[in-house]
């Protein structure tokens, strides 16, 4: 890449995507106005969003509390990133952005924090699922149990909990490429627990640790809601108003290819039936390692059932584990 001279850094920054494909893709941190930055980790552990990031407990569970931020998504007209897609983010109201849709209550109204488990699910009592260190995640459950079982601990005035939804889940893919510019998580966070023969402990996770969080991939699968594929192999998501509301898309989901993963190249991109696909991360097309912008496992849509989504990859995925490792193979009820 051409020597670029990056402008002052405000606490609105952005990355903009230049190339896609060799694993990874190429990332810089871009400005409100979509012109190249170039903040230091410093700046980050600073930064309003960032540094508000930070465990709690919530009901006795070990919780990331996160603050909202404002996305503005858009294609300079003019200088060294001109055309090139750029996802903005804001820590307040800001002319252009809008609240990034895992801030929102059914209502519409931008909420104060959201919390999210720091830990993959555990097995607690009542049938409920938790966010501790030192225990075995649960497993062998389908999708609807989950649900059930995170909803379950909503009891005795404790309200809210939930499995979490792919807007939740694509807010951190986007600080961690934000802060990172790459998809390539292992190479940051460290390797994860992926090269083993069985689950471990939540908090056993190989230095796979970012911000308060431990074990965004590797161990085990993680069940994601808020979008999943229909019958009929289109993408069908919540609308992105807050209001949990399934919309389809349209968009057909890329087919598993029957003998391995492959490897998301481009993302689905514009708005659609209340749905910003810019905002978030859906792959379009696939390929092979090399030609892939995504170094992880990409599994599509298989069958005719209708699928959810899982992220992340086991404690055999190797390599192809990952933050933004997703496996659209399964059924709701597998």
């Amino acid at each position: 890449m051409r020597r670029i001279t990056a402008g002052d850094v405000s606490p609105v920054i952005g990355v903009c995507w230049l190339e896609t494909g060799n694993c990874t893709g190429l990332w810089y941190n871009c400005d409100a106005e979509g012109q190249p930055v170039t903040p230091n980790k410093r700046y980050f552990d600073y930064h309003p969003v960032y540094s508000a990031m930070r465990r709690v407990l919530v009901d006795g569970q070990v919780m990331v509390e996160n603050i909202p931020f404002w996305i503005k998504t858009m294609r300079p007209d003019s200088g060294p990133f001109a055309g090139k897609l750029c996802k903005i983010i804001s820590p307040g109201p800001a002319e252009g952005f809008r609240p990034y849709p895992a801030f929102l209550s059914p209502s519409g109204d931008v909420l104060e924090r959201i919390y999210i488990g720091a830990y993959q699910g555990t097995g607690e009592a009542n049938n409920t699922v938790g966010s501790r260190p030192g225990k075995v995640p649960l497993a062998s459950l389908d999708f609807p149990s989950m649900q059930t079982r995170c909803t379950n601990r909503n009891t005795g005035g404790v309200e809210g909990f939930r499995m979490w939804d792919f807007y939740q889940y694509s807010a951190l893919c986007l600080l961690f490429l934000i802060e990172h510019c790459t998809t390539e998580s292992q190479g940051v966070m460290g390797r994860g627990y992926v090269d083993a023969t069985a689950a471990t402990y939540t908090d056993d996770a190989k230095n796979c640790e970012w911000r308060g969080y431990v074990g965004l991939y590797g161990n085990l699968w993680q069940m994601c809601d808020g979008i999943r594929i229909a019958t009929n192999g289109q993408i069908e998501m919540f609308r992105n108003d807050g209001s949990r509301q399934w919309v389809n898309t349209g968009k057909t989901a890329p087919a598993y290819n029957g003998t391995g993963p492959q490897y998301a190249i481009t993302t689905f991109a514009g708005k659609v039936a209340g749905v910003d696909f810019d905002e978030v991360f859906v792959p379009e097309t696939q390929g092979g390692y090399t030609a892939g912008t995504f170094p992880d496992n990409f599994y599509g849509r298989n069958g005719s059932a209708g699928n959810v989504l899982y992220v992340g990859g086991t404690w055999s995925y190797a390599s192809g584990a990952g933050l933004f490792c997703w496996y659209l193979c399964n059924p709701a009820s597998s």
